[in-house]
Formats: C-alpha cells, sequence, structure tokens
C-alpha cells in the first residue's frame, strides 16, 4: 500500500510498506540455481551449462537489488516496461557504448580516469533518456531508476569479467570463472548501483527544481560520481604500487594494470595487497553508502 504524508501542506514522500521480499526470493532461487549448476558443470564438465552458470553468476544480484530498490518506491511509480527497458539498456547500449569509447579514446588519456568519466557520463544520459517514459520528478523514483541502469551495467559487465576469466589460459579455468563471478556479485550493489542511483536522484531532483536535468548541482554529483568510481578502479593498482614498494621494487607510481603484478607473489604479498586494497574498499564503499542515504533522506522532502 501506497500513501503520502502531508506537514504543512508540503508532500514528504511515499509511505510505502517494507514488507515485500520479491528481491530475497531472486537472491535465494538465483544463489540456488547457480550454485546447482556450478556443482553440474564442475561433476559432468558439460560445457553446455557454462553460459547458464554465466548468465546467473552475472544476474541474480543485479535483479534482486532492482527488485528490492522497486520495493522501496512502491508499484506505481515506475512500470514493468520501463524497468526492463532501462535494465536492458543500462547493459546493452551503455556497455557497448563504453566500451567502444573507451577503445577509440584511452589511449590518448588517462586510462583509470577516462573508463570512469565515460561510463558515468553514459549512464546518466541513458538516466536522462528513460526519464522521459515516468511521469513524476521525485529525487527518490530517480535514485530507483538510476539503479536500474547500474544493475543493468553491471549485470553484463560482471558476465564479461566471467567469460574472460573463462578462457584467459588460466588452469582452471572454471574456478578462475567462479571466483571471478562472486567477487563481482559481492560487489555489484556497492558500485555501479550506488553510483548511478545518487546520479538519478540528483537528476530528478535538479528537473523538478529547475525544470533542467543539466544544473550545477548535477554537474557536481555527476564529478562525484566520477570520482568514487576513478578511485574504485585505481584501488587494486595502489595496492598493487604498495607492494611493490615494501618488497624493494622501487616505487613506481605509473599505476600498472591489475593484471601486471609480480611474476611469483608469495603469501605476505598477497597479504599487503589485501590489506592495502581493502582499506581503501572500505573507505569508497562507506562514502558512497553514506552518500546514497543521505540523497535518499533529502528525496522524500524535495517532492512536489
Amino acid at each position: 500500500m501506497v500513501s503520502s504524508r502531508r506537514s504543512g501542506g508540503t508532500v514528504t514522500g511515499p509511505d510505502v510498506r517494507r514488507g515485500g521480499r520479491a528481491w530475497l526470493r531472486i537472491l535465494l532461487v538465483g544463489g540456488g540455481l547457480w550454485t546447482i549448476t556450478l556443482a553440474s558443470v564442475a561433476a559432468s564438465r558439460n560445457e553446455y551449462l557454462v553460459p547458464t552458470l554465466l548468465v546467473l553468476g552475472a544476474f541474480t544480484v543485479p535483479v534482486a537489488t532492482v527488485a528490492f530498490a522497486l520495493d522501496r518506491v512502491g508499484p506505481t511509480r515506475l512500470d514493468g516496461t520501463t524497468v526492463l527497458q532501462a535494465f536492458l539498456a543500462g547493459g546493452l547500449i551503455g556497455l557497448v557504448v563504453a566500451a567502444t569509447l573507451e577503445s577509440s579514446l584511452l589511449p590518448a588519456v588517462n586510462f583509470y580516469l577516462g573508463v570512469a568519466v565515460i561510463e558515468e557520463l553514459v549512464k546518466g544520459l541513458l538516466i536522462v533518456a528513460f526519464a522521459r517514459q515516468v511521469r513524476t520528478r521525485e529525487p527518490r523514483v530517480g535514485m530507483v531508476l538510476g539503479a536500474v541502469v547500474g544493475a543493468g551495467f553491471a549485470a553484463f559487465e560482471s558476465m564479461g569479467y566471467a567469460f574472460n576469466a573463462l578462457v584467459d589460459g588460466t588452469d582452471r579455468p572454471l574456478l578462475a570463472a567462479t571466483t571471478v563471478a562472486i567477487a563481482r556479485a559481492a560487489i555489484a550493489p556497492l558500485a555501479h548501483i550506488t553510483w548511478s542511483a545518487i546520479l538519478g536522484g540528483a537528476l530528478f531532483a535538479s528537473a523538478a527544481r529547475t525544470g533542467r536535468y543539466l544544473t550545477v548541482a548535477t554537474a557536481m554529483a555527476w564529478a562525484g560520481v566520477t570520482a568514487l568510481h576513478a578511485l574504485w578502479d585505481i584501488a587494486a593498482p595502489i595496492a598493487i604500487v604498495v607492494n611493490r614498494g615494501m618488497d624493494g621494487w622501487g616505487w613506481d607510481w605509473s599505476l600498472p594494470l591489475p593484471t601486471r603484478w609480480m611474476p611469483h607473489p608469495d603469501v605476505r604479498d598477497a597479504a599487503i595487497f589485501v590489506a592495502v586494497y581493502g582499506v581503501q574498499f572500505l573507505a569508497i564503499t562507506a562514502v558512497g553508502t553514506w552518500w546514497l542515504a543521505r540523497a535518499w533522506r533529502h528525496g522524500a522532502q524535495r517532492v512536489r
């Protein structure tokens, strides 16, 4: 049941029951099917099940997160067609366009910053494009729409990472793909989905106030999520740099690609890497989560 509360004549936002558990059912069923499929592939070596494994591993958490987000605004704010289109566009159009631009432009600019700029710009444009299908400009609805676009992007990107690990020529490709799938699933709600939700809320808040999406406030929001994205991407290279420096390899701050580590990292190397990377991961996640929660609270007060 969705209702509105008024205080002093001002709508403060939808009062949505928090009893929906569709997201939990999706998570449990999807996770269970993924586990069963993984066990079957490992036992039978049936390669025909590998695409199913990749799809379940990449899509379960993002889809569950979308269901959770939709439950926060109620069933009348975003229709199913818009949600499906935004999810697929976030993954298919967003990822293809971003990858194409990155491959053609990034050799001339900083790789990590360039990736963040391109991907957050593409997702932002998709949010604006699908905003035309949404009647309200409530900031919370914009945040959910942004989360849908970000979830689509995250799902298809994760499937690409898992597939790359599968065919990368390692001795244990199934283990590599499984590890990537689990790691990507764990971080999915904290990265693309969070950043796009923040940007979506800022875009809708600006449209509600001024009738325009492009304002100083939205530009600052975009710059902020782009900075979080860039810091996220350089966390692993920074951990490698620190590791090499502490091991006497020299302090070269050229930020190598994460795949270019030491020839044979030992337990100490791995411990240093995990510690340095973990501190950065927790800091970036904390800032993004705080920003998202703060935007959500303020979003209810800006609805007209």
